[in-house]
């Protein structure tokens, strides 16, 4: 069995938080090191704990764009994964050009970002 895919969650949604700590702690293919609704807090998080995958909903961000870059620059081996419920046109263009791995929608099941986050964190191995 391979290790864990380590995560560190940004949301500033304490219920999406909430909901994803738990995914993430009844799935063993994971382990949350960290998450938190703030910015600052997470760039020290991931300079700490260097997770394969930063699974980040910028949108809740004061300044999405910058935390993104300061969240990549913290952790740069990082798989940088942008989530939302929606993108406005370009958006994940900017995001791709900042950084991320990927841009995925919130809307869909667990076991689907699951599927995802393995595969980005696998292309780091």
């Amino acid at each position: 069995m391979t290790a864990p895919v380590t995560v560190v969650l940004i949301d500033g949604h304490s219920e999406t938080r909430a909901a994803l700590t738990s995914a993430f702690g009844r799935d063993p293919e994971f382990d949350l090191l960290a998450n938190t609704a703030d910015a600052d807090e997470a760039v020290g998080l991931c300079r700490n704990h260097r997770p394969r995958v930063i699974l980040v909903d910028a949108r809740r961000l004061e300044q999405p764009a910058e935390s993104c870059r300061a969240l990549a620059a913290a952790s740069p081996a990082s798989r940088l994964v942008v989530f939302a419920t929606f993108f406005r046109p370009g958006e994940q263009r900017q995001y791709m050009e900042i950084g991320a791995a990927a841009c995925l929608l919130k809307g869909e099941p667990f076991r689907d970002l699951a599927k995802r986050l393995k595969a980005l964190a696998e292309s780091i191995e």
